[in-house]
């Protein structure tokens, strides 16, 4: 079972009294969390930023690729999977 599974668990555990919850949310627990929004807030950086929307052409009128399409949504996937699988495994 992952990390963020078993915070999951705990959570719906302790929400009917909040003073044990934090009381049972580790150190090491908020950090993952910590580290998991900061994933997720470069992916969404990287998807939100127009530079890398901006399209052009050659001189051949050939599309000049944008950071997002040679990207193909691997950010998003690495950040998606990170959570979901807790190695950081890519697709």
């Amino acid at each position: 079972m992952n990390k963020l599974t078993v915070i999951k668990r705990q959570y719906k555990m302790f929400t009917k009294n909040p003073k044990t919850y934090l009381a049972v949310l580790t150190v090491e627990e908020l950090g993952y969390l910590l580290s998991l929004l900061e994933e997720k807030d470069k992916a969404l950086a990287f998807y939100a930023n127009r530079e890398n929307h901006a399209w052009e052409m050659d001189e051949y009128r050939n599309v000049i690729p944008t950071q997002i399409m040679m990207d193909g949504g691997k950010i998003a996937r690495n950040a998606l999977l990170t959570s979901s699988n807790n190695e950081g495994e890519t697709i």
